[in-house]
């Protein structure tokens, strides 16, 4: 069994949001995230939660007293929620857990990973965390096999560990959700830096790193309407046969990669408020669409509608 080590109460967050017992806050977290069995010791447990969306990416910011939660099989069973990953970013306090054969501790600035599809336990101190839930379907295009990241430990200290932690530190403030950029590219920045996060954990094989290293790629370059496979190998150092390959393992294509990148940044930037006066042949441009045609073919038969259409039916 693992014994959570008591810690100073967390500082609540200036969120607004009502303090709730243990009651409460068993229905209030079942009801607003997902299913869980929520006990806790302590007589005067109060927990807090607020919630915003960044797309397809929904964040939480928890303040909790000393709880142990468990996700069973049965409540994976009757809970509808989708398939989603979470991010448990710890910003004060300690968590122990495991899920999926891992085990181990956080403490403030670490993060791990829970997949909700799958039974897990941890137990928590009083403590501080920002909750990014990820869907299984829309994260394939960073991670190839979200299952697989259960229960996987990030380090805050360095690499892109740090820098995510950075960005949850972000999101723990009052107006991150007033971010000035658009919801998808938000969405897109966490889900990239997870995968380059766990690239670097040494854990299993390196498809997962090369994966994270190719959409990062893809990501910057994708503007680009001279990018192959050929000039996305050689910017990886890979040879063409094992970027096929790192894509085959993931259940697609270098050409699927790439369009689909394409026609969701031109999306965004057709539902962007900020680029409402540029043309929908020069969004496309800009999306890496030499040919405006071949762009509203693609939109229309993604989104369902030509670009054009689209963005006027969105506007008005």
């Amino acid at each position: 069994m693992m014994m959570a080590r008591m810690a100073k109460p967390a500082p609540p967050l200036k969120s607004g949001s009502q303090l709730l017992g243990l009651a409460q806050w068993r229905e209030a977290f079942c009801s607003q995230m997902f299913v869980l069995d929520i006990s806790s010791s302590d007589p005067g447990f109060t927990a807090e939660l607020l919630q915003y969306r960044f797309g397809p990416v929904r964040a939480t910011r928890l303040v909790a007293g000393p709880q142990h939660v468990s996700r069973h099989e049965h409540l994976i069973a009757r809970d509808r929620s989708q398939s989603a990953l979470d991010l448990v970013a710890l910003r004060a306090g300690t968590i122990e857990y495991e899920q999926a054969g891992r085990r181990g501790r956080i403490t403030a600035g670490e993060a791990v990973l829970l997949d909700r599809r799958q039974p897990y336990h941890f137990v928590a101190s009083a403590s501080r965390s920002v909750a990014i839930s990820l869907n299984h379907d829309w994260l394939t295009r960073w991670v190839p096999h979200p299952r697989a990241l259960a229960g996987l430990r990030i380090d805050g200290a360095s690499g892109w560990g740090k820098v995510l932690a950075a960005v949850a530190e972000q999101l723990e403030r009052d107006d991150a959700a007033m971010a000035p950029l658009p919801d998808g590219l938000i969405a897109d920045q966490i889900a990239g830096l997870i995968s380059l996060a766990v690239g670097e954990t040494g854990e299993d094989d390196p498809h997962p790193r090369r994966f994270g290293r190719l959409m990062q790629v893809l990501y910057d370059s994708a503007h680009d309407p001279l990018l192959d496979v050929d000039t996305a190998a050689a910017m990886l150092g890979l040879s063409r046969r094992t970027l096929f390959m790192v894509c085959a393992k993931a259940g697609t294509s270098f050409g699927q990669l790439l369009l689909r990148l394409r026609l969701e940044r031109a999306r965004d930037m057709l539902a962007d408020p900020r680029t409402k006066s540029v043309p929908v042949q020069e969004i496309g441009y800009r999306c890496g669409f030499a040919d405006p045609g071949h762009f509203s073919r693609r939109f229309a038969s993604t989104f369902g509608a030509p670009p054009a259409r689209w963005r006027q039916h969105l506007h008005n």
